[in-house]
């Protein structure tokens, strides 16, 4: 239960809650998805050479306090805390991309926004522990690039 709608700041549309969502509970379950092994601005990385692509899922705008995550083992979008029908979906984007292949300022304006989204691989060891990130990232902060 999605909505996509226009936005009216310079990231053009934003995915909504249509219903309330519990935290933990799946939001979207997704199966069909297009498999590049480049990274382009809408895909979500799963490792190393393997970039998702989800039509719903691109609408989903970046926060540095997220209300959901990725679940790439499962393919699903989890809600990190509860949701409110009409509440905007946002997720970290540092949380599944190593490196951001358009990187940016970040308009979030929360508490604890880190300013320029680049990836993963810039953060600060300090900031690792306040997100959850994809089993991937994870394994890279473990083992680093190739």
């Amino acid at each position: 239960m999605l909505k996509i709608i226009p936005d009216s700041d310079a990231r053009g549309t934003k995915l909504i809650a249509a219903k309330p969502f519990a935290a933990d509970e799946v939001i979207f379950q997704f199966s069909t998805v297009r498999r590049h092994s480049y990274p382009t601005y809408r895909t979500i990385q799963v490792d190393h050479n393997l970039h998702i692509e989800q039509d719903t899922l691109a609408h989903l705008n970046h926060s540095c306090r997220p209300n959901t995550r990725f679940n790439s083992d499962v393919s699903a979008l989890i809600a990190l805390c509860n949701i409110e029908k009409g509440e905007e979906l946002t997720y970290f984007y540092p949380s599944t991309e190593w490196e951001m292949v358009r990187p940016f300022k970040c308009l979030c304006r929360s508490d604890n926004c880190i300013g320029q989204i680049v990836g993963a691989r810039s953060l600060e060891a300090a900031t690792w522990q306040h997100y959850e990130f994809s089993a991937f990232i994870r394994q890279m902060f473990r083992t680093g690039p190739r």
